[in-house]
């Protein structure tokens, strides 16, 4: 029974402190376009495959890429305030992610399991082969911005 009062007057406090302005949360703002641009970068495999070798030349397409989604968003931008009769402005935030088809280690050592069949037909593991080192290189990662512009009304 103590549990009800307490409820509601924790309910009623919050109704009143946003009544009188506190603790409010703000609203977006209605003179900016936001806008998005993704793009696809091929990665091109170094000559020698390492862990540090891999990751600079993930780090050389994300690099290559990023101007390419910046232009995207851009452009995007560009048509929304065409079609709202607005002109941009200046650049007021710029969201980046970028991604692959994976982030773990590049390089691992792995061991292909020996498989042989049972005396009942079944296929056991039997043992492990010899441990060698395996590099994969993604074949192409993704960069994707997300660009706010603040809006000029036209005159």
């Amino acid at each position: 029974m103590k549990r009800l009062p307490v409820t509601l007057a924790a309910v009623a406090l919050a109704i009143s402190a946003s009544a009188t302005g506190g603790a409010q949360t703000p609203t977006p703002a209605l003179d900016t376009i936001t806008a998005g641009g993704t793009v696809q970068q091929r990665v091109k495999a170094p000559k020698v495959k390492t862990q540090k070798t891999i990751a600079a030349a993930v780090r050389a397409a994300q690099d290559a890429a990023l101007p390419a989604a910046l232009e995207r968003a851009r452009l995007q931008a560009t048509r929304i305030a065409a079609l709202t009769g607005v002109t941009l402005g200046a650049v007021t935030s710029v969201t980046e992610q970028n991604y692959g088809f994976f982030s773990g280690p590049y390089c691992r050592v792995v061991r292909k399991p020996i498989v042989r069949r049972g005396e009942d037909g079944r296929r056991r593991v039997v043992g492990r082969g010899p441990r060698r080192k395996v590099c994969s290189v993604p074949p192409f990662i993704y960069e994707s911005v997300s660009v706010t512009y603040r809006i000029v009304p036209a005159t």
